[in-house]
C-alpha cells in the first residue's frame, strides 16, 4: 500500500474529533457607534466607560463565522476609540479582542492589531449607528 495514502487513513479514521476546532458563536458587547466620548476609550476601560448603557448581541450560525472569522488582516497599533468587545468561542476556548468604530480590531491576548472588513460591516450593520448616539464623559484614571 502507498504510504501517503496509510497515513491518510489513519489521520482520517483516529483523529479525535475533538481535536478540530470550530468556532461555535461571537458573543458582541457594544456601545452604539455614535457614542461620542472626550477621551479615546481603550479595550480595558470599555465595560466601565460605558456601563448602564452596553447591549449584547450573540452571533451564531457556522456558515456566517467560517466566512467571517479567516479575514483578519494585521495593521499598524495605533489608539483607538472602543465601541465593542468581542468573544470569540471555539470549542471550550475564548478569545477576547475589543474592536472600535472605523473596523479596528485587537486581539486582547497577543496584543495584535487587525482589520476585518467583513465582520466589521457586519458588527457595524447588528450594532451601529441606531439614533444619535450618546455623549459620554470618559476619563483615564490617573496613574
Amino acid at each position: 500500500m502507498n504510504i501517503k495514502l496509510f497515513l491518510a487513513l489513519i489521520l482520517l479514521f483516529y483523529l479525535p474529533a475533538s481535536a478540530q476546532v470550530k468556532v461555535t458563536k461571537l458573543s458582541v458587547v457594544y456601545e452604539d457607534f455614535a457614542t461620542e466620548t472626550v477621551e479615546d476609550v481603550p479595550c480595558e476601560y470599555f465595560k466601565a466607560a460605558f456601563a448602564g448603557s452596553l447591549k449584547t448581541i450573540d452571533i451564531t450560525g457556522a456558515d456566517i463565522l467560517k466566512d467571517l472569522l479567516p479575514n483578519f488582516k494585521p495593521v499598524k497599533p495605533r489608539a483607538i476609540d472602543v465601541r465593542a468587545a468581542i468573544v470569540i468561542c471555539r470549542n471550550k476556548l475564548k478569545e477576547e479582542w475589543c474592536m472600535d468604530r472605523f473596523g479596528v480590531f485587537v486581539n486582547k491576548t497577543t496584543g495584535k492589531y487587525y482589520t476585518n472588513k467583513r465582520l466589521f460591516d457586519l458588527l457595524s450593520d447588528r450594532c451601529g449607528q441606531k439614533g444619535g448616539g450618546n455623549f459620554v464623559i470618559f476619563t483615564l484614571p490617573k496613574k
